[in-house]
Order: C-alpha cells, then sequence, then structure tokens
C-alpha cells in the first residue's frame, strides 16, 4: 500500500526491511544485503585511486546520483563543494571521488572545474565498477539513491542526505547515517517543490561535515 500511496509512506516509520521481515514472518535482525564487486570492478576502482589519488589518507566519495523524478531529490552543487573544502582542511590529504550516473554528467561537470577539491569518479560507470568504487571507499555520502543501495551491500559506511522521500524507511544496518532538515514537509513526495528555501538547502554542510568527520574518524 505505500508504495501507492504517499500519505502512508510519510507517516511510516518502519523500515522497509523491517516490513518485509514481517511480510515473510521472518525473526529481527533485519540482515544487511550482500553484493561483491568482480576482481574486475575492484581493479579499475583501485587503479583510478592509485592514479589519481596515490598518497591519499582515506577515501571519501561523494555520489551526486539522484532521480529525475524529483526535482530536490539530488543535494545542492554549492553544498557539495563547500562539504569537499572543508573535508580537505581539515585533512588535506583526503581523497574525494565525485561519482554518479549518467543523469549526473553536467552536474558533476560544473563540480569539476579547476582547482576543484575532487577526483573525477566518472557518470558512465557499470554497475560492477560503480561498486568497486563505493567498496574501495571509506565512507560515502549519497542521496537516497542506488548509491546508498550498494553502499549498504558492500559494507561501506554511507551518510545518506534524504529531502523529498523518507528518512524513516532506509535501513542503516549499524554503520550508516540518515540526514534530512528539520522541516515538517520532509517525504513530501512531490515531483517539484513549490518552496523558495527547499529541503536540500536547509540541509546545510555544517550538518553534515561533523557526521562524516565522525564515520571518517571510526575507520582509522
Amino acid at each position: 500500500e505505500m508504495g501507492l500511496d504517499d500519505l502512508l509512506k510519510r507517516q511510516n516509520r518502519r523500515t522497509y526491511g523491517e516490513w518485509l521481515y514481517d511480510i515473510c514472518e521472518l525473526p529481527p535482525p533485519v540482515a544487511r544485503p550482500s553484493l561483491q564487486p568482480s576482481e574486475h570492478g575492484s581493479a579499475a576502482a583501485r587503479r583510478l585511486i592509485r592514479a589519481r589519488a596515490p598518497d591519499a589518507s582515506q577515501v571519501v566519495c561523494f555520489n551526486t546520483g539522484g532521480s529525475s523524478r524529483w526535482e530536490q531529490k539530488r543535494w545542492k552543487q554549492d553544498s557539495y563543494r563547500q562539504l569537499a573544502l572543508a573535508i580537505r582542511a581539515a585533512d588535506p590529504a583526503a581523497a574525494i571521488i565525485l561519482t554518479g550516473g549518467p543523469d549526473e554528467a553536467a552536474f558533476n561537470a560544473a563540480l569539476l572545474a579547476p582547482n576543484a577539491p575532487f577526483v573525477d569518479g566518472g557518470t558512465d560507470n557499470a554497475i560492477d565498477a560503480f561498486a568497486g568504487l563505493i567498496a574501495a571507499s571509506d565512507v560515502v555520502v549519497t542521496p537516497d539513491s542506488l548509491g546508498y543501495h550498494i553502499a549498504c551491500a558492500v559494507g561501506t559506511p554511507a551518510i545518506c542526505l534524504v529531502g523529498p522521500t523518507s528518512p524513516w524507511e532506509l535501513d542503516t544496518y549499524d554503520t550508516n547515517r540518515v540526514l534530512h532538515a528539520d522541516l515538517e514537509c520532509i517525504s513530501c513526495y512531490l515531483a517539484r517543490c513549490p518552496l523558495a528555501t527547499t529541503c536540500m538547502d536547509a540541509l546545510t554542510p555544517p550538518m553534515v561535515l561533523p557526521v562524516v568527520s565522525e564515520v571518517r574518524a571510526q575507520r582509522h
């Protein structure tokens, strides 16, 4: 019913994993999904990181992939840029890999301006190569998207930035964090936001940076 009724999705406070376990009469806890990138995909990710960030202290992956269905699902360009600069200011040796899907080609190209603090991870990766890149990272910052679910499946801690979709239905498996602005209209499921300041405008880099720092510290 939640798949057909956005009001039910907004009212829901259980994860999809919890619902599915109940439907299948399985005992909790909800198990993490599992995806093992091929050696080819893993090797391609290692080569990219060695070539473009050989002295990286840690690898932080920014996956900008969202969805063309919801205009505000993707975090803002300037927010990604400010967060990257803050991470690099605290740790100049951190490598920040920028990736996404084909719909993010222009979005990421604008972020990859001269002197930008990013390593280009591409927007045309096959799923296996994309999974390899996420698996090779220490932490992933991503909207509610394929990138988040792949991070869950390969075991890379993820920070999921959520606005027009439900933050409450996402399983976190004790390693992930789901962040959203403190607005009543979160999980609106509207195709376009009618407000001048959107939920993704209200989710600012200073709100995200401490969580990234905390998760990165746990990876040392």
